[in-house]
C-alpha cells in the first residue's frame, strides 16, 4: 500500500520542463509578434536580418525599464520568464518601434497544473482514517 501512495504522490508532482519560444528579429518585424509563455519558460530572440535590434519592454516606444536585451547581429539572446512576471509584457525594438516593431508576451497565471512543489513527503507513519457516514 505505501509502495501505491509513493508512486501516487511521484506521478501527481513529476516535473514539467520549461519551453523555448523563438521569435525571430527581422527587418522591420518580430516574428511571432505575440507569444504565451508559462513562468519558467525561455524565450530566444534571434536576429535574421536587418539592422541592430533589441528587445525593451514598453508602450508607445517608450521604456518602461522592465526588460532590456540586445540581440547581437546573426545571433540571438535568452531570457527565462520569471515567475513573478506580469501577465503582459509588451515590448518593441528601441530603433525601429516608429515602423511598427512591437510585440507582446503573455504570460499564462498562477495554475495548479503543470507546477512541481518540491518537499518531504514520509509515508513510515501514515495512518488512514475512514469513517462511514
Amino acid at each position: 500500500m505505501k509502495s501505491i501512495i509513493a508512486y501516487t504522490l511521484v506521478a501527481l508532482t513529476a516535473p514539467t520542463f520549461a519551453d523555448t519560444y523563438v521569435v525571430e528579429a527581422h527587418s522591420m518585424t518580430f516574428v511571432p509578434d505575440v507569444v504565451s509563455v508559462q513562468p519558467g519558460d525561455v524565450i530566444r530572440w534571434e536576429y535574421v536580418t536587418g539592422y541592430p535590434h533589441d528587445v525593451t519592454s514598453g508602450t508607445k516606444c517608450k521604456d518602461d525599464g522592465y526588460l532590456f536585451l540586445d540581440i547581437p547581429s546573426g545571433g540571438s539572446v535568452e531570457w527565462t520568464v520569471p515567475e513573478d512576471a506580469p501577465a503582459e509584457i509588451p515590448y518593441f525594438c528601441t530603433l525601429h518601434c516608429g515602423s511598427g516593431m512591437t510585440g507582446m508576451i503573455n504570460v499564462e497565471g498562477d495554475e495548479e497544473e503543470g507546477h512541481m512543489y518540491v518537499g518531504i513527503v514520509d509515508i513510515t507513519n501514515c495512518e488512514f482514517l475512514y469513517s462511514e457516514g
